[in-house]
């Protein structure tokens, strides 16, 4: 199945985070940051529609980690080095554990990487569900992220941990998986495609204009609803969506994008480009995101899931096959 409507929706979402991070001195471009809501609801529209077939939560949780972890792994030591953490809060990242940084906000030593934290506790709620038969799966998880959301309602935690994991940006992962059932439904029609764009877009414009920066549930509602609409229009407009290889390469690079943009920016704002320093770091981030895809990314999934040289075409195009989409802003200061 060849879904080219999300590749392209992963290409805009990492190329929204780089321009936020390479316009945040001057907060110019806060919306972008909007482009994690984005990956989260194609998280959970594609780990719901991959595991239509029976899998284990083993199988599930093992593959999830082949495909988000080593790449993110190495980013993070590359943050290490530059910023030399302390030992705990290198482990944490690593270990994906939410952790209070020395400036008082919950980052990882890659700091886009608190998205994966988000990502890898979905995993694993998502795994406990695929252990019910699938019938019960859907309210399972439901169940569960509604119910961690709703504690938020009793104020902000104190705790990493516990802040992270009530978070009600969860809710968005939840809301990818009821896009996938609707849409496996047929309950997207061609028809529903322009007026869901259209309302994502004004959505995303407003946001923009008045400036804001939303956290918890007005996330949830500001970003995090125009984000559901825009996958869903790009979805139903699918069978009508042209093919071009120049948005199905940023797909295909849009994680490694996402989680190596901060250095190649960090390069970009020490030349001096004047005003073209911000589309120089994001075309350079689009690019560099590409190329550690196509040489490293690809290549080393390929070798961790033993694959043979005679698939190397296949492992290198994630984009064209459902299966191999991965929505990690990535799975992204905050972003």
């Amino acid at each position: 199945m060849k879904l080219v409507s999300i590749q392209y929706v992963r290409a805009l979402a990492a190329l929204a985070v780089v321009l936020f991070h390479a316009t945040r001195s001057h907060h110019a471009f806060l919306v972008g940051a909007a482009g994690v809501d984005i990956f989260f609801v194609i998280s959970g529209f594609i780990m719901w529609t991959v595991t239509e077939r029976s899998t284990t939560p083993g199988t599930f949780i093992a593959h999830r980690l082949l495909r988000v972890a080593p790449l993110y792994w190495g980013a993070t030591l590359i943050a290490a080095i530059l910023v030399q953490p302390d030992l705990a809060r290198f482990a944490a990242a690593v270990l994906f554990v939410p952790w209070r940084a020395p400036d008082g906000g919950i980052w990882p030593v890659l700091i886009q990487g608190w998205t994966l934290q988000y990502e890898m506790f979905f995993y694993v709620l998502f795994a406990a569900g695929l252990a019910l038969p699938r019938r019960a799966q859907l309210a399972s998880i439901t169940i569960a992220l509604v119910g961690l959301s709703s504690i938020s309602l009793a104020g902000p935690s104190h705790s990493p941990v516990l802040h992270t994991y009530t978070d009600p940006i969860l809710l968005e992962f939840l809301s990818g998986i009821w896009l996938a059932i609707l849409w496996r439904a047929g309950g997207l029609p061609l028809k529903a495609g322009p007026p869901l764009l259209a309302a994502a877009a004004v959505s995303f414009v407003a946001a923009a204009i008045a400036g804001t920066d939303p956290h918890g549930w007005e996330r949830l509602v500001v970003w995090g609803v125009p984000a559901w609409m825009l996958v869903a229009g790009c979805l139903a407009l699918e069978e009508r969506m042209p093919v071009f290889r120049l948005g199905l390469a940023l797909g295909d690079g849009s994680y490694s994008t996402y989680l190596f943009h901060s250095f190649i920016t960090s390069v970009v704002w020490r030349l001096p480009l004047g005003a073209a320093i911000v589309p120089v770091a994001v075309v350079a981030s689009a690019a560099g995101g590409w190329l550690i895809f196509r040489f490293v990314e690809g290549p080393m999934t390929r070798l961790l899931r033993g694959k043979s040289p005679a698939t190397t075409a296949a492992a290198l195009r994630p984009a064209h096959a459902l299966e191999e989409h991965d929505a990690s802003p990535g799975d992204p200061s905050r972003a």
